[in-house]
């Protein structure tokens, strides 16, 4: 089962924009079950290649289906813009990346990066209950993921909440 709902991040307040988060159980597992969560940032690019920012998924509900992995997984969506995205992910402000942007993108943010641990809590203090809340989840068996900058998150995630038991840190960004 593929749900999906629309939230606003406290990244996003000052725009208001909504955010997609998919939610995946596999019907495999009784209703009642309670199942470990696993939380994926870029969720657009989680499961179908239509939402995908490159036009191709990862496909991850047809590999737990395979596999038959009791595991529900929940995909947030990055912001759209890249550097929308690098703020939202970096847990600090980056001066060297503001400088690297080019003075005339520079001119247009007035900060680079420095949003992820807002990011970090919302997912863990705000979506996470919520999920639990509506899902026969594990609640004590939670899952980070992400890839480039997603990857970079997942890390600091991990140091920030000890109680994450498992995180997927792919090609982090450097």
């Amino acid at each position: 089962m593929l749900e999906q709902f629309s939230f606003t991040l406290p990244t996003e307040t000052t725009r208001g924009r909504k955010r997609i988060v998919r939610v995946y159980r596999p019907d495999f597992v009784s209703a009642d079950e309670r199942i470990p969560v696993l939380y994926m940032h870029d969720g657009q690019n989680v499961f179908d290649g239509k939402t995908a920012t490159i036009g191709e998924g990862w496909s991850i509900d047809r590999h737990i289906e395979d596999l038959q992995l009791p595991l529900m997984v929940v995909a947030i969506a990055s912001a759209p813009d890249w550097l929308d995205r690098y703020d939202e992910y970096s847990f600090y402000e980056d001066e060297m990346l503001y400088r690297r942007i080019g003075p005339e993108l520079a001119r247009t943010r007035p900060t680079l990066g420095g949003k992820g641990r807002a990011y970090a809590d919302w997912l863990m203090q705000e979506l996470k209950p919520w999920i639990d809340e509506r899902y026969a989840t594990d609640p004590d068996d939670v899952g980070v993921m992400g890839s480039s900058m997603g990857g970079v998150i997942s890390l600091y995630m991990m140091t920030a909440y000890p109680s994450i038991r498992r995180v997927g840190s792919l090609s982090t960004a450097a």
